[in-house]
């Protein structure tokens, strides 16, 4: 998924282009994701995400709706109330794995439709979120009403954070590069899996 000015990378079987305010990143993906003509089990990955293992999005869904990306690293940390710059003074002395127990990272959808509920969702919500934490938010309330039709994509395995995980038994399907510290590891991954020249 692409806007109108991202160069089209010569491996996509296809592209799906999407416009948006780029400001409203996480407003912007996830509108770009409901909008999205897809009627099959579909994976939706970050960018900053390295699969080391082909994926089956079907198997994931294991009969369900939808495959959500359940957290596992620093659930028990304290969520910063001023995080990326936001008021969340509401959840001031809550953990992270409370307030936003699911990430928007890695999803797998059999359909439109739960984007488009996580859509409705973020729009209902005040602007502040329309930038960062929108998408924890519409997650989390959309999955908590839906939970019999969701199935779990464990963090350690499906957005593995390869300088956190200590628990050598884990096999992870995907790692995670998240935040500015991790992209060069996320370049030195890639070339050591022959993604990168």
């Amino acid at each position: 998924m692409q806007d109108s000015t991202t160069p089209r990378l010569a491996e996509a079987d296809s592209v799906f282009r999407s416009e948006g305010d780029v400001h409203n990143l996480m407003l912007f993906r996830t509108a770009a994701y409901a909008n999205l003509p897809i009627a099959h089990p579909t994976l939706f990955l970050d960018t900053d995400m390295i699969c080391l293992e082909p994926l089956d999005p079907a198997a994931a869904l294991n009969g369900g709706d939808v495959a959500v990306c359940l957290r596992e690293y620093g659930c028990d940390t304290l969520l910063n109330p001023d995080a990326m710059g936001i008021d969340l003074r509401e959840y001031a002395g809550r953990r992270l794995g409370d307030v936003y127990p699911y990430i928007g990272c890695a999803v797998v959808s059999d359909g439109p439709d739960f984007w488009t509920s996580c859509l409705d969702e973020y729009l209902r919500l005040p602007a502040k979120f329309h930038r960062w934490f929108g998408d924890q938010e519409a997650i989390r309330n959309v999955v908590n009403a839906r939970l019999e039709r969701v199935r779990w994509l464990p963090e350690s395995i499906y957005a593995c954070l390869a300088d956190v995980e200590t628990d050598p038994t884990k096999r992870p399907k995907i790692c995670h590069f998240k935040g500015p510290r991790r992209k060069q590891m996320m370049l030195d991954c890639a070339k050591t899996v022959g993604l990168w020249p």
